[in-house]
């Protein structure tokens, strides 16, 4: 290589512009001279863009030289010969000189000069330097102990030497041994030339038995060689007693254990016939025993009774479909169930019997006084028969209607209960999506005037919506329901198991759910109509609580988003086809009710059109019954009896036609009437009783 005794110095901006280079000064000029062209300007390029621009321009690299360069850095173009801008024939060599960077000079020779004097040195000669500390048992702290590049070596200026520094003699740091074994922690400390000193032992919830629990001096300190290094070793925890979680409810267990210096450990799920679900039923270790702390306790959690499992399984198969399809959707209306996304539904259908039917045609007081839903063979001749001729007739208001001047609170109230005693006791009943507002008429007519409570507190709506505006329902966590009637300025709260006025300190539970026939305040389905209902929200102001929801079971808090968006209403036609399937008027003769008739009619106008045309009262459409027979069928398959009959059935029989026998005797022992063999109670004709209003 040959050095460059003479640079131009290229404009750096444009070294980078190849094209436009070429453009300005490398482009033949072909309209004179084929076979000429112009030599490219080429200093400040990097080489392979300097070959580049030749090959452009037609002609090509010649000798490639290197020379150092204080201006041009290195390898790029320094100078070029020919010249740019000269016209030379096509194919014509072209020199480079190409930088090899700035000419390096001699290095100083700073060992064994203090720090600040060998920087100054080697700032002064044009170089940086870099310092590392290093342990020298010959030279002194703060002094130079070697260097690189050596003093004398050629480096370029503005490059670094790196310096290595004098910290004096060396320190013995002393090693982190917490954790370890005795033994290890001896061989960690002998290995930096330690000793072990003092050993004492304590107790320890974080460090395991036999390891180094502290030590002294601490991990990092420097200190002399041979120095000794005290420690203390773990003893293991202090042992704790293990509590009963048995009985708790799973969601609570894990804070339990964890206050009790515990963990939780594996969950195992287990069907079990005596504890109610997610009802811790075992543990290990067993309450008593003696355990470290941290130790994890297993436990198993209660599915609930077999007829549980069956039960939460259909209600999960339901609500998967109702997504998508509307009988599964209607039907988790049908079961009246107040896990729904617009429960107010129920009042609306209940309104429709309390307010345009018993209460308006002939017959219904002494179907309300005929007790126990009796047939004493008489039934059909005395109520039955009169009320199907006074529908016929659309005869209203003969003075036979029912009237809430005759209802019998005395009765209803002595005998009102919670909806879950009116099964059997072994019932798989859930929290809350077995909680239903059972269709008003059917539950004031309950075997020995048994009462539920929710519904107890809707007669007490309807008996106050006949003189009375801004009249709502409140349903409470505790199962209980009471009576809000605003007012211009307040609201007035009644107790439907006395009838009076009372105050909301006296509500028994939390209010979770609020509504009338149209509007509603159910914070657990997202649902708020008090900005469109003043009354509502005067109702919401006196006694509710915001944000307050009724306790779930983790099954039902896993299926509540998607109930909430099965269960959403999104019209009018929506609501209009839920209301119906919660009315219960499904029977053949449903529609010789000029009320049932024209309830229907735009759900079924095409066949209300052609089945009036003649002027008879006819039966319901086919489509009517048919879609009912279904609706209410799903909805029996949501009610905890259906999972009693189902597991009755699967438990005692080997075929199908076993468990139809075995299913169908004991359907016949929970509901046919002793006094009249062979019939399952007395019902008026215009309506389907769901399976749960046969055990109400």
């Amino acid at each position: 290589m040959t050095n460059a005794h003479r640079y131009l110095k290229p404009f750096l901006p444009l070294a980078g512009l190849l094209p436009l280079v070429i453009a300005l000064t490398g482009c033949p000029d072909d309209s004179n001279n084929n076979n000429m062209t112009v030599v490219p300007y080429l200093s400040g390029l990097s080489q392979a863009d300097a070959q580049s621009a030749l090959l452009v321009a037609g002609l090509v690299a010649g000798d490639i030289t290197t020379g150092y360069s204080d201006t041009v850095g290195a390898g790029r173009v320094v100078s070029q010969n020919p010249y740019a801008g000269i016209s030379v024939a096509r194919g014509t060599a072209v020199a480079l000189v190409v930088s090899l960077g700035p000419t390096p000079v001699e290095v100083p020779d700073v060992v064994g000069q203090e720090l600040s004097a060998a920087q100054a040195a080697l700032t002064g000669a044009g170089f940086t330097s870099t310092v590392t500390e290093v342990f020298s048992e010959t030279v002194p702290a703060g002094s130079v102990v070697s260097q690189a590049p050596e003093g004398g070596e050629l480096a370029a200026l503005g490059s670094n030497v790196g310096l290595e520094v004098s910290k004096g003699p060396e320190r013995v740091t002393v090693p982190d041994v917490t954790g370890k074994t005795q033994s290890e922690a001896e061989s960690a400390l002998t290995g930096v030339r330690l000793i072990l000193g003092e050993v004492t032992e304590d107790w320890s919830d974080t460090v395991e038995e036999g390891e180094v629990i502290s030590q002294e001096p601490v991990a990092g300190e420097s200190v002399a060689p041979g120095a000794a290094v005290d420690l203390v070793v773990s003893k293991g925890p202090q042992p704790l007693t293990v509590p009963s979680v048995v009985g708790m409810d799973v969601r609570e267990v894990e804070a339990a254990l964890v206050a009790a210096g515990l963990a939780l450990g594996d969950t195992t799920e287990a069907v079990n016939d005596t504890m109610a679900p997610d009802l811790i039923t075992a543990q290990d270790p067993v309450a008593g025993e003696f355990a470290a702390p941290g130790t994890a306790i297993d436990v198993t959690v209660s599915l609930g009774s077999d007829e549980m499992v069956l039960h939460t399984q259909v209600w999960q198969d339901v609500i998967a479909s109702a997504g998508t399809d509307k009988q599964s959707k209607y039907g988790i209306y049908a079961s009246r169930s107040l896990m729904v996304a617009h429960p107010e539904v129920y009042l609306a259908a209940d309104a429709v019997w309390m307010e345009q039917l018993v209460t308006v045609y002939g017959g219904w007081q002494a179907e309300y006084e005929h007790r126990d839903r009796l047939d004493d063979g008489d039934y059909w001749y005395t109520i039955g028969g009169p009320i199907n001729q006074i529908l016929h007739d659309d005869t209203t208001l003969d003075g036979t209607e029912f009237s809430w001047d005759s209802f019998e609170w005395d009765n209803h109230r002595a005998n009102a209960a919670p909806l879950h005693d009116l099964y059997d006791g072994s019932a798989p009943f859930r929290n809350w999506l077995d909680m239903r507002l059972p269709m008003m008429w059917n539950a004031i007519k309950g075997t020995g005037w048994q009462t539920p409570m929710l519904s107890l507190g809707e007669a007490l709506f309807f008996q106050l919506r006949q003189d009375n505006d801004g009249v709502y329902l409140l349903v409470t966590d505790a199962e209980r329901a009471y009576v809000a009637v605003a007012g211009e300025v307040g609201a007035t709260l009644y107790d439907p198991f006395t009838g009076e006025a009372t105050t909301s300190e006296a509500i028994e539970g939390n209010v979770v759910l609020a509504m009338n026939h149209r509007h509603a305040w159910y914070p657990l389905m997202g649902r708020d109509n008090t900005q469109s209902d003043e009354s509502l929200a005067k109702v919401v102001e006196f006694f509710c609580t915001a944000g307050t929801e009724p306790g779930l079971t983790r099954a039902e808090e896993d299926l509540l988003e998607d109930i909430a968006a099965a269960t959403d209403l999104t019209s009018d036609m929506d609501r209009t086809w839920a209301t119906l399937f919660a009315t219960r008027f499904g029977d053949t003769p449903a529609w010789v009710s000029k009320v049932v008739r024209e309830f229907c009619r735009e759900l079924f106008y095409e066949q209300y059109d052609v089945l009036t045309a003649s002027g008879n009262v006819p039966d319901s459409p086919y489509e009517h019954v048919a879609l009912n027979l279904v609706v209410t069928e799903i909805a029996n398959r949501l009610s905890p009896a259906a999972a009693m009959l189902a597991l009755d059935a699967r438990e005692n029989s080997d075929t199908v036609d076993e468990a139809l026998g075995a299913l169908n005797q004991q359907y016949s022992d929970w509901f046919e009437r002793t006094d009249t063999p062979g019939v399952f109670g007395a019902y008026p004709e215009i309506w389907v009783p769901s399976l749960d209003d046969k055990v109400i």
